[in-house]
């Protein structure tokens, strides 16, 4: 997608990763990330039969591109409902995982009882007009809408990037978002290598019109031994693209830590998060 495009131009990720083209994949020892678009979606496969979707088939991707780039423990990044394919991982990768740690950007945990949770009701309100297969009209008009509020700074995302942007959610046709979106997961395994201490990474925009960033830190990192979460004032949905500098800072100084510490410690409480009532949180507020 080419929202992702910011990320993979940005000068200081550049300087410190190699980055090829899909969702962000990043070899810690080679410095590498790689970007590939999930079932249903871009020009990966779309079959029209549920098997296609199921937990599983989604981990054999990941296991798929691991083997063919050759990749030792990487890092997986979803935004938005690539977030849940974390909980694939999780459920089909025998403890310790593969991966070093789950990063969301602006991520749905998982596919299940947190969607009420964390999706705010603009975005359940696109839900029937995604998976419409009867109206054509409706699901052209709520692709339209279900862009116009990805990005805090909407009125001046070019008109060329929107129509990409467009284009792209025509690319996820009504009957595949419907398997898609309806698939079935299980988060016990995600929860359990979250206390663990599976590495976690939160990045959500403040003005996030799609997926309520504090509801998800405050229902997802007290399960999380080791989580860092940021909010990012100003940003939106798509917080990579409205603040590329300051997730860019982030990523790497998650990855960083990660890499050096090699072992799991023990995360303090920011006292940006005293409001919060959760454990071993660390919470920044950035300020621009």
């Amino acid at each position: 997608m080419t929202a992702f495009d910011p990320l993979f131009t940005d000068t200081h990720l550049l300087t410190n990763l190699y980055m090829t083209h899909g969702c962000i994949l990043t070899r810690i020892t080679s410095r590498s990330q790689v970007r590939y678009d999930t079932r249903g979606h871009g020009r990966s496969g779309k079959p029209l039969t549920p098997d296609f979707y199921t937990s599983d088939r989604y981990a054999d991707d990941l296991n798929a591109i691991i083997k063919t780039f050759k990749l030792k423990k990487p890092f997986f990044a979803g935004w938005s409902l690539g977030g849940a394919i974390g909980a694939d991982i999780a459920a089909n990768f025998k403890h310790p995982l593969p991966f070093s740690g789950l990063i969301w950007l602006a991520g749905l945990p998982y596919l299940g009882d947190i969607l009420p949770v964390v999706a705010t009701p603009t975005v359940l309100s696109f839900l029937p007009g995604l998976q419409d297969t009867t109206n054509s009209t409706l699901g052209l008009q709520t692709r339209a809408d279900f862009v116009e509020t990805l990005s805090a700074k909407n009125d001046v995302v070019p008109y060329d990037t929107k129509l990409a942007w467009v284009g792209n959610s025509v690319y996820l046709p009504p009957a595949v978002a419907t398997l898609v979106l309806g698939r079935s997961q299980d988060p016990t395994r995600l929860l359990e290598e979250g206390s663990l201490g599976w590495p976690l990474l939160i990045l959500s925009g403040t003005t996030d019109k799609q997926i309520n960033g504090s509801a998800t830190i405050a229902k997802m990192a007290q399960k999380f031994k080791n989580v860092e979460a940021h909010l990012i004032p100003g940003a939106g949905h798509i917080v990579f693209y409205d603040d590329t500098p300051t997730v860019s800072k982030h990523l790497l100084s998650f990855i960083t830590r990660v890499q050096l510490t090699k072992t799991y410690p023990a995360v303090r409480i920011s006292p940006l998060a005293h409001s919060l009532p959760l454990n071993n949180l660390l919470v920044y507020l950035e300020m621009i």
